[in-house]
Protein backbone atom coordinates (compact mmCIF):
# COMPACT_ATOMS: atom_id res chain seq x y z
CA UNK A 1 0.00 0.00 0.00
CA UNK A 2 2.68 2.35 0.69
CA UNK A 3 6.32 2.14 -0.84
CA UNK A 4 7.49 4.69 2.15
CA UNK A 5 6.87 3.81 5.97
CA UNK A 6 7.90 6.45 8.60
CA UNK A 7 7.53 5.85 12.37
CA UNK A 8 9.26 7.74 15.58
CA UNK A 9 8.80 5.67 18.51
CA UNK A 10 7.98 8.73 20.98
CA UNK A 11 7.72 6.63 24.28
CA UNK A 12 7.85 3.23 25.34
CA UNK A 13 7.34 1.24 28.47
CA UNK A 14 8.11 -2.42 29.22
CA UNK A 15 5.96 -4.26 31.66
CA UNK A 16 8.96 -7.30 32.69
CA UNK A 17 6.21 -9.10 35.32
CA UNK A 18 3.90 -9.37 32.33
CA UNK A 19 5.66 -9.57 29.21
CA UNK A 20 4.39 -6.63 27.10
CA UNK A 21 5.81 -3.63 25.42
CA UNK A 22 3.63 -0.68 25.59
CA UNK A 23 5.07 1.90 22.65
CA UNK A 24 3.70 5.53 21.58
CA UNK A 25 4.45 5.76 17.89
CA UNK A 26 4.04 8.38 15.30
CA UNK A 27 3.79 7.16 11.61
CA UNK A 28 4.20 8.72 8.35
CA UNK A 29 2.27 6.68 5.18
CA UNK A 30 1.50 7.79 2.02
CA UNK A 31 -0.66 5.55 0.30
CA UNK A 32 0.56 4.36 -3.43
CA UNK A 33 -0.78 7.01 -5.93
CA UNK A 34 -2.77 8.70 -3.64
CA UNK A 35 -3.27 12.62 -4.73
CA UNK A 36 -2.55 13.88 -0.71
CA UNK A 37 0.42 14.27 0.55
CA UNK A 38 1.78 11.79 3.31
CA UNK A 39 0.35 12.49 6.73
CA UNK A 40 1.60 11.17 10.25
CA UNK A 41 -0.90 10.18 13.03
CA UNK A 42 -0.21 9.01 16.51
CA UNK A 43 -0.48 5.53 17.69
CA UNK A 44 -0.24 3.04 20.65
CA UNK A 45 0.90 -0.25 20.12
CA UNK A 46 0.37 -3.49 22.46
CA UNK A 47 3.32 -5.98 21.97
CA UNK A 48 3.03 -8.85 24.14
CA UNK A 49 6.26 -11.17 24.32
CA UNK A 50 7.36 -14.65 24.73
CA UNK A 51 10.42 -16.12 25.56
CA UNK A 52 12.16 -19.00 24.15
CA UNK A 53 15.62 -19.64 25.09
CA UNK A 54 16.52 -16.42 26.99
CA UNK A 55 15.64 -14.65 23.88
CA UNK A 56 12.37 -12.50 23.31
CA UNK A 57 10.04 -13.21 20.44
CA UNK A 58 6.28 -11.26 19.95
CA UNK A 59 3.51 -13.08 20.54
CA UNK A 60 1.00 -10.88 19.91
CA UNK A 61 0.82 -7.02 18.45
CA UNK A 62 -2.26 -4.27 18.66
CA UNK A 63 -2.48 -1.27 17.37
CA UNK A 64 -4.56 1.39 18.46
CA UNK A 65 -5.03 4.07 16.49
CA UNK A 66 -6.93 7.33 17.22
CA UNK A 67 -10.04 7.74 14.90
CA UNK A 68 -9.43 11.51 13.81
CA UNK A 69 -5.38 10.17 13.05
CA UNK A 70 -6.60 6.87 11.35
CA UNK A 71 -8.76 8.50 8.50
CA UNK A 72 -6.08 11.06 8.88
CA UNK A 73 -3.38 8.35 7.34
CA UNK A 74 -6.27 6.85 4.47
CA UNK A 75 -7.79 10.53 3.27
CA UNK A 76 -6.63 13.40 5.18
CA UNK A 77 -9.45 15.80 3.96
CA UNK A 78 -12.02 13.76 5.78
CA UNK A 79 -10.20 14.45 9.37
CA UNK A 80 -12.01 17.61 10.26
CA UNK A 81 -14.99 16.12 9.71
CA UNK A 82 -14.31 13.21 12.07
CA UNK A 83 -12.98 15.52 14.77
CA UNK A 84 -16.31 17.93 13.78
CA UNK A 85 -18.34 14.43 14.99
CA UNK A 86 -15.98 13.41 18.01
CA UNK A 87 -16.77 17.00 19.45
CA UNK A 88 -20.05 16.98 19.20
CA UNK A 89 -20.64 14.04 20.75
CA UNK A 90 -18.57 15.05 23.60
CA UNK A 91 -20.92 17.79 23.86
CA UNK A 92 -23.79 15.90 23.68
CA UNK A 93 -22.60 13.44 26.25
CA UNK A 94 -22.32 16.36 28.57
CA UNK A 95 -25.87 17.86 27.98
CA UNK A 96 -27.21 14.43 28.60
CA UNK A 97 -25.27 13.88 32.01
CA UNK A 98 -26.50 17.52 33.04
CA UNK A 99 -30.25 16.92 32.17
CA UNK A 100 -30.29 13.39 33.70
CA UNK A 101 -28.54 14.93 36.62
CA UNK A 102 -31.28 18.02 36.66
CA UNK A 103 -34.41 15.45 36.46
CA UNK A 104 -32.92 13.70 39.09
CA UNK A 105 -32.45 9.95 37.04
CA UNK A 106 -28.32 10.37 37.43
CA UNK A 107 -25.85 11.43 40.38
CA UNK A 108 -22.85 10.75 40.14
CA UNK A 109 -21.21 9.36 43.27
CA UNK A 110 -18.14 10.55 45.29
CA UNK A 111 -16.50 8.68 47.57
Amino acid sequence: MSPELGLEVDDFVYDKDKLKVFLNITQTFHIFLSPFKPASCRLVVQLTLEQLDGRYFIAHQNDFYNPQDFINLIIPPLSIFIFIALRFGAIASNINALLFQVLGLWRPKYK
